[in-house]
């Protein structure tokens, strides 16, 4: 895999970001990368946008008594609840069938050692 720096270096103005990325075609990898630059753009779509996150970390150095997390997002308080209340193999299947990578775990087979 490859990136291109372009100029000014990282993300933000003057700044390639994420849209950089690039692989070669003929890459062991190509795949899976495209499939992850595509997770990572869902993920990048769904972010809270950056005043929320800051007015929470402003939030956060604010308090005298700062909490350990802060929530900052769409859905988060709800992940937080399910995670409380489901197993963890539950919460796990789901994170893999909606990666859009799903990793298949190894089934043992008969006799095969």
């Amino acid at each position: 895999m490859r990136t291109n720096t372009g100029t000014g270096g990282g993300a933000g103005p003057g700044g390639p970001g994420f849209q950089a990325f690039r692989t070669k075609s003929d890459s062991p990898y190509a795949e899976r990368a495209r499939m992850i630059a595509r997770y990572v753009e869902r993920v990048a779509e769904r972010a809270p946008e950056p005043d929320a996150v800051v007015d929470t970390i402003m939030q956060a150095v604010r308090s005298p008594y700062p909490n350990l997390r802060y929530p900052v997002g769409k859905g988060v308080k709800q992940q937080i609840w399910l995670k409380r209340v489901l197993p963890w193999h539950w919460i796990e299947r789901t994170l893999r069938n909606n990666s859009g990578f799903c990793m298949q775990r190894r089934r043992k087979t008969d006799g095969a050692v």
